[in-house]
């Protein structure tokens, strides 16, 4: 969203305005061995702001679609040998085969949306330096379930997904009690499933109701919807054109 006019504003004003800096003290290892280039880390990390509250009153009702740093001209041939997406929202075409086309960007916005509706992010993959493609494919699978050929040599399942798995009863239970669900089953049930689940649960004596974040209606709607765009398959995901004829879009909730 638009923030408003920030130019002019000297630093007591804007901190009235944004609140105090959260910061975060950067400790650096005696190995670290600094180069001319890069001769030290900086002090300490600011953090991002969290909107809400006072600061709301910051933000136009207005939407800004920012940062094209990675686009490029879909005729491009060939196309780029690196498209700069993050993990959290790269589709699988592109993680294990370096390969996109405009359903990458699909894919891509199923996880925006998701974000944007629930304040968490859909996939949050373990990321050090470098991507483990088996890291990215346990985290996809526990919602998406089994990958097509040939992406299942990265898939593997755990010893204990048989006692985690649920039934169709029991998946049914709890929908306005106090039921925590995990992520198991059949794929737009799943999505269904982590859409009702509250993301600071525990897991043990769960106390919350179901639909937390988002009413039951609703949910049905967007786990469509979701469904639909996170296909594995380029070729099975809906185009832009379709996207914006979904029931999700049409209706007011």
């Amino acid at each position: 969203m638009e923030l408003k006019d920030l130019d002019g504003l000297d630093e007591e004003q804007l901190l009235s305005l944004l609140g105090e800096p959260e910061t975060t003290q950067v400790y650096t290892r005696k190995d670290s061995r600094p180069t001319p280039e890069v001769p030290y880390a900086p002090e300490y990390l600011v953090y991002p702001l969290e909107f809400g509250g006072e600061i709301d009153a910051a933000i136009l009702p207005c939407a800004q679609v920012i940062d094209f740093g990675q686009s490029f001209d879909t005729s491009q041939r060939p196309p780029p040998v690196a498209f700069g997406i993050p993990a959290h929202y790269a589709a699988p075409e592109i993680v294990f085969d370096s390969f996109g086309s405009t359903a990458m960007d699909i894919w891509s916005l199923g996880c925006t949306l998701y974000e944007i509706r629930l304040g968490r992010r859909l996939f949050n993959v373990f990321q050090l330096v470098g991507l483990r493609k088996e890291d990215y494919m346990d985290e996809i699978s526990s919602i998406l379930g089994e990958p097509p050929t040939p992406w299942t040599q990265y898939y593997s399942v755990s010893d204990d997904e048989s006692e985690n798995d649920m039934s169709q009863n029991d998946l049914d239970l709890g929908d306005d009690g106090d039921t925590c669900v995990g992520p198991q089953g059949e794929r737009g049930r799943s999505i269904q499933n982590k859409l009702a689940s509250c993301h600071d649960c525990t897991g043990q004596g769960c106390a919350h109701p179901r639909f937390e974040l988002i009413s039951k209606p609703e949910a049905a709607t967007f786990a469509d919807l979701l469904e639909r765009l996170l296909r594995y398959r380029p070729e099975e995901r809906l185009s832009a054109q379709d996207v914006l004829k979904h029931e999700w879009f049409c209706t007011q909730y």
